[in-house]
C-alpha cells in the first residue's frame, strides 16, 4: 500500500531537508503508532513522533503523509539514519479499513551531507531547568550540583552528539519564576582542519532545537528532560 517515500532509499539528506512524504496507492486514515528516525551505528532515536502528531499531516486526498523533520535530526556529516514505521500507523479507506504494515529498522535509509557553518571562536549559552527540576536541584549539596550539571553535560556530548572535552560549565544561577539557569561554554572543534565535527553555530543550534523539540528528540530521557522546553539555549545576551 506505500508506493513510494520522498526522500527515497539510500538518498543524501541534511539539515535543510524539512520532511519525508510518504505516498500511499489508495486513500488511508492514519491510526496509531509512531514514525522514528534512528541513527544507524548505534540504532538510537533522533526524532520520533505520533501519526496523530501535528508532525504528521495527511493531503486532502488522503494520499499522502507529509512528516515534519527538525534540523537537529539528520545533523552527523557521512553519519547512516534509516526510518521505522510502526505497523497499523494506517488503514486502507477502500480495503475494509485494513490495517497497514509499517517499515522495519533498517530497511529505508537516508546518509547525512550535513555541514554546520563554521566558526572562528568559542561560544557560552544559557538553558534553563524547569521549575519542578529547579526545585529538586536546590535541595542537592554542593558537590551533588556539580555531578548533576556534569552528567547533563555528559548527555549533551552523547545525545548531540559533541565531543565531551568541547563542553564545560561556567555557573548557575536564579533565572525567572524561581528556575535555575545554567552556562554552558562550547570550544571549537578538536581538530579544525576537519570539516565533519559539529561547529560551535552547528552546536548551539542542535541544542536549541532538541531542547525546545525534546518530546521527539532523545532530550525527551534523563537529564535532558529536566530542560525548559520553551527556552531552548540561547547565547549570553540574547533576549
Amino acid at each position: 500500500m506505500i508506493a513510494d517515500i520522498i526522500p527515497s532509499n539510500n538518498s543524501i539528506v541534511d539539515s535543510s531537508t524539512t520532511n519525508i512524504s510518504i505516498y500511499f496507492s489508495s486513500p488511508v486514515y492514519l491510526s496509531t503508532g509512531n514514525i522514528s528516525i534512528h541513527k544507524a551505528s548505534n540504532h538510537r532515536i533522533r526524532q520520533t513522533v505520533s501519526v496523530t502528531s501535528e508532525f504528521c499531516n495527511l493531503s486532502d486526498d488522503r494520499k499522502v503523509v507529509v512528516i515534519s523533520i527538525i534540523n537537529s535530526t539528520f545533523n552527523e556529516y557521512g553519519e547512516k539514519y534509516y526510518m521505522r514505521i510502526d505497523d497499523n500507523f494506517a488503514n486502507a479507506v477502500n480495503f475494509n479499513n485494513e490495517s497497514l504494515r509499517g517499515i522495519e529498522k533498517e530497511v529505508w535509509f537516508f546518509k547525512s551531507a550535513y555541514t554546520a557553518p563554521q566558526s572562528e571562536t568559542a561560544a557560552t549559552g544559557l538553558t534553563v531547568f524547569t521549575v519542578d527540576a529547579s526545585k529538586k536541584f536546590s535541595t542537592l549539596s554542593t558537590t551533588e550540583k556539580s555531578k548533576y550539571i556534569d552528567t547533563l553535560l555528559d548527555e549533551f556530548a552523547d545525545k548531540v552528539p559533541i565531543r565531551r572535552e568541547r563542553l564545560s560549565w561556567e555557573i548557575f544561577q536564579p533565572f525567572e519564576f524561581g528556575q535555575i539557569a545554567i552556562s554552558v561554554r562550547i570550544d571549537l572543534p578538536i581538530n579544525k582542519t576537519e570539516n565533519t565535527e559539529n561547529t560551535v553555530p552547528g552546536v548551539i543550534s542542535n541544542l536549541n532545537t532538541m531542547i525546545l523539540y525534546k518530546r521527539i528528540t532523545n532530550f525527551s530521557t534523563s537529564v535532558t528532560n529536566d530542560l525548559d522546553s520553551t527556552l531552548g539555549f540561547r547565547l549570553l545576551g540574547e533576549e
